[in-house]
């Protein structure tokens, strides 16, 4: 869980770094600003699959509601890889 937290600060840091967006709750990027991002071997279906996991990291929503239903390992798999290209930029 402590593992959760660190990556949702750190996520949170490199969105607002990226979108200088922080207009949602805390200071997260609203989602035109997060679907404009233009990563690197990204495409549009991947980068709304990584809108779908910030949402549950963030704690918008619960992995099952509103369409978003990931297996825990694929949500942390998309997460890692957001990560990833967001390290890079």
């Amino acid at each position: 869980m402590k593992q959760r937290w660190v990556k949702r600060r750190e996520l949170q840091q490199l969105l607002t770094d990226r979108t200088k967006c922080v207009v949602q709750h805390t200071g997260w990027a609203c989602n035109t600003c997060f679907h404009a991002m233009k990563l690197v071997g990204v495409n549009e279906n991947d980068l709304h699959a990584m809108w779908q996991a910030t949402l549950v990291l963030r704690g918008d929503y619960k992995n099952g509601q509103y369409g978003i239903d990931m297996p825990d390992a694929r949500l942390s798999a998309v997460v890692e890889r957001l990560l990833k290209v967001l390290r890079r930029h």
